[in-house]
């Protein structure tokens, strides 16, 4: 299991403060946590800060999800019968 959390300061603002962490397990080597900051326009806020800390825990294991997605399709995809109703 992963955890992950975002949090911003004066969230909203222009002077706001936004950071990330990621957390495997008590004294993981993978542990992260960065800073956000702010950029005229994309100020840091709580929702950059929670999306980050998402994508910074799924970069490692992108390859293998994407890999395992497009075998799943191969082998379950042309099973699937779809009726779209507009």
């Amino acid at each position: 299991m992963i955890s992950t959390d975002g949090s911003a300061v004066n969230n909203g603002w222009e002077n706001a403060t936004a950071g990330i962490g990621v957390w495997y397990a008590d004294g993981s080597a993978r542990n992260i946590k960065l800073s956000i900051t702010g950029q005229e326009t994309k100020p840091a806020s709580n929702s950059r800060a929670e999306l980050g800390a998402i994508l910074e825990a799924l970069q490692p294991v992108a390859a293998t999800l994407t890999k395992n997605i497009l075998l799943w399709l191969a082998t379950f995809g042309p099973k699937i019968e779809m009726d779209f109703v507009a």
